[in-house]
């Protein structure tokens, strides 16, 4: 449950949390590892690589793209690639990329200087496989002269390995996504959105799990590009955006059970982890409610017991069947 209410946080080495996380959260830190892998390997490679939505909005990018695009990631994600400076140095490429959204599959070089260098980059740009969602792969390979002939480097790292590194990422998204959904909370990863100082402006969804989407009483594809407070209004005023802005600026996860009540949830607590996920957060959420009136009213008993015990003229004595040690006494 992603709505809350401001209270006292605790960080995780500290925290204890109410309920015991199931076993499904095992599978999701493996499948997250796996996931995480295969993005500093995207991140690294030498290869400008560009990930953009059915519109030319940008998903991700590479430390090379950036290079290119002369941006940080900040400023890059969620942008229209035709309308950063840099590309429109480059008007053809504004038609290109259109054409390749439609479905053109043509390639398209232009020469850049690299430093007094000229340098010539092939760009294609293929669909990538992310479920519903429409995503494409932007790369630019460099092209040498070879004995006349124009060859990109590395032969765009070959089609083969491309497909297989594809379909790894595609399992691998298949693994996480499941194992999202089998679990009992709802679990969002959004995106810091900065402006031109650094300062955090938005945080927008990059993935939700069904819980999620169903909290939201929106479809799950919907919620991608969305932000997190519009998605979830009751969390507005409530704190979260401060627990992400503190996770995002200091690295440490953030472990907190708090009130959360809503207008028709007036007694509802819920248990939350944000974490650290990269350059973005992960947020999960687990209404707790039950468990902590079940634990409430077993102090609350307790309490009452110990009270009579207490005031008892009588002597009391509990012992051990077993050992014969004396467990509690009064007189």
């Amino acid at each position: 449950m992603l709505e809350a209410l401001p209270s006292d946080t605790t960080e995780k080495d500290d925290a204890v949390p109410i309920v015991s996380p199931r076993a499904t959260t095992v599978t999701v830190s493996a499948s997250s590892d796996r996931l995480t892998r295969l993005q500093a390997a995207f991140h690294v490679a030498p290869e400008l690589q560009l990930f953009v939505d059915e519109r030319g909005y940008v998903l991700d990018a590479n430390h090379a793209a950036l290079a290119f695009l002369g941006l940080p990631l900040d400023a890059l994600l969620a942008q229209p690639l035709s309308g950063l400076a840099r590309w429109q140095q480059f008007p053809e490429l504004a038609d290109w990329l259109r054409a390749s959204l439609a479905g053109d599959r043509r390639t398209h070089e232009i020469t850049v200087l690299d430093g007094e260098t000229p340098r010539r980059l092939q760009f294609s740009c293929w669909p990538v496989p992310a479920g519903s969602a429409e995503v494409y792969r932007i790369s630019a390979a460099d092209v040498q002269q070879t004995d006349g002939a124009d060859v990109p480097v590395a032969v765009t790292r070959e089609r083969a390995a491309t497909a297989a590194a594809l379909e790894m990422l595609r399992v691998a998204e298949a693994q996480f996504r499941a194992a999202l959904d089998a679990g009992f909370d709802a679990f969002v990863i959004v995106d810091p959105i900065r402006d031109a100082n650094g300062v955090l402006v938005d945080l927008r969804v990059r993935e939700a799990n069904q819980l999620a989407a169903e909290q939201a009483a929106q479809p799950r594809d919907s919620l991608r590009g969305q932000s997190l407070l519009n998605v979830f209004p009751h969390s507005r005023n409530t704190g979260l955006w401060e627990q992400c802005a503190s996770v995002l600026d200091t690295q440490r996860p953030i472990d907190v059970t708090q009130a959360v009540p809503l207008p028709w949830y007036p007694h509802r607590w819920v248990h939350r982890q944000i974490l650290p996920f990269g350059m973005a957060v992960a947020v999960s959420s687990r209404d707790v409610t039950d468990a902590l009136t079940e634990r409430r009213a077993l102090e609350d008993s307790e309490q009452r017991y110990r009270q009579l015990f207490a005031s008892s003229a009588a002597m009391q004595i509990i012992i051990d069947e077993g050992t014969g040690d004396i467990l509690e006494g009064g007189i």
